[in-house]
């Protein structure tokens, strides 16, 4: 396999040979105040690869010249001034040769070289430094109409936004942020990729700011998307896996949104799979933690709710799991209440009323029971006491 490696490297040096000498004469004005390394050197730098001579690295040498071939192919459609420079035979030439090494990567390996190199390319060490050629790629791929090639530019931004800090895609913060939400309606296949990487580069570049405009337009997205599509096992699943850093970044502005995360969070609640149920207890926990849920109309449908599953729950595999977070929900909604806030406290005791008798959550009770007395005095005597 190392001799069919070093093959296939030699033959890329053949290849790239007369598109680096295209690259070395064509002008190339670097931007004013760009710094460190241009788009040129970069992309010369990945296809200038003789000198590699190790297995691990041509392997290395074969990773970078098929980034910087993609890279060069991609320009030919990209409005991006970073690679607006590339002149079309360049960009011809690149296509030609990428052809070619991937039907012979093909040929012996029999893997799809895009699909192979993509993911592993991107974690390279000079990431931050090529950052300005990945994510013009990158957004190319997220505007092709297949779905794989769609998903490897996503797999390539999930990668940007573990690896590299704000200040080194911020240039492109706004085109990346709009190309993620225009892609939230992508196709099941991808749909999970989609709500990942939405998260993580929202977060990534608007962390600071819990009230921006992005947040917002992006859980409106979502949520638009998941209300069409209620029953869809695999797309309630991904979203409730990976929404929970954007709920912890918007904290009290979650509040807005209740009118839409609630009524699904109902439904989902009484799913089939116990895994939807979990996930949907999970992410319940974190928004009483969040917000001051007390305060919104939503506590007596919720004690429902909860009440009605700890029942369902009964003939449940998870049945024990499934409980368990029950109850630290209601001892959550107990506790959770606004003590020099105005006297929205009564609400759980009120609602849990109703069932606090019922044999069939004979268990709950000795759990809620025990802080019931003294909460509800505390409660009662500052409700007067403001009165």
């Amino acid at each position: 396999m190392s001799d069919s490696l070093s093959a296939l490297h030699l033959r890329l040096i053949q290849l790239t040979k007369p598109i680096l000498e295209s690259l070395n004469e064509t002008n190339y004005k670097p931007p004013e105040g760009g710094g460190g390394a241009t788009v040129k050197s970069i992309l010369y730098s990945l296809l200038d690869t003789v000198t590699k001579t190790t297995s691990s690295e041509e392997r290395n040498a074969v990773k970078d010249s098929t980034l910087a071939l993609a890279l060069l192919i991609s320009s030919r459609n990209s409005t991006h001034d970073s690679l607006s420079w590339i002149p079309e035979r360049v960009s011809v030439a690149a296509e030609s040769a990428f052809r070619v090494i991937a039907g012979e990567y093909f040929a012996v390996w029999k893997e799809d070289l895009v699909v192979e190199l993509l993911p592993e390319t991107v974690e390279s060490p000079r990431l931050g430094e090529l950052c300005k050629l990945v994510i013009p790629c990158a957004l190319t791929a997220l505007d092709h109409w297949s779905p794989e090639v769609k998903g490897q530019g996503m797999v390539a931004f999930i990668h940007l936004a573990k690896n590299v800090s704000a200040a080194e895609i911020g240039l492109y913060e706004d085109v990346i942020l709009d190309v993620c939400c225009q892609n939230i309606p992508s196709a099941d296949e991808i749909w999970e990729l989609v709500v990942e990487m939405s998260v993580l580069l929202v977060i990534c570049m608007q962390r600071s700011n819990s009230r921006s405009s992005w947040f917002e337009r992006m859980l409106n997205e979502m949520l638009s998307h998941l209300e069409r599509q209620p029953r869809n096992k695999d797309r309630r699943i991904a979203w409730l896996k990976f929404i929970e850093p954007l709920f912890n970044a918007v904290g009290l502005v979650l509040l807005a949104h209740f009118r839409r995360i609630f009524p699904l969070f109902f439904q989902w609640m009484h799913a089939d799979d116990d895994e939807t149920v979990l996930l949907v207890l999970k992410r319940l926990q974190a928004v009483i933690k969040l917000t001051w849920i007390r305060n919104t109309p939503y506590i007596e449908r919720l004690v429902d709710e909860l009440t009605k599953l700890y029942k369902e729950a009964a003939l449940r595999k998870g049945r024990k799991e499934i409980r368990t977070n029950i109850l630290q929900i209601l001892v959550l909604l107990q506790h959770n209440f606004p003590v020099f806030g105005r006297c929205k406290g009564m609400q759980f005791e009120a609602a849990w009323d109703k069932y606090r008798d019922d044999p069939n959550l004979s268990s709950l009770g000795p759990s809620l029971s025990t802080v019931h007395s003294v909460t509800f005095r505390l409660k009662l005597t500052i409700c007067r006491w403001r009165i």
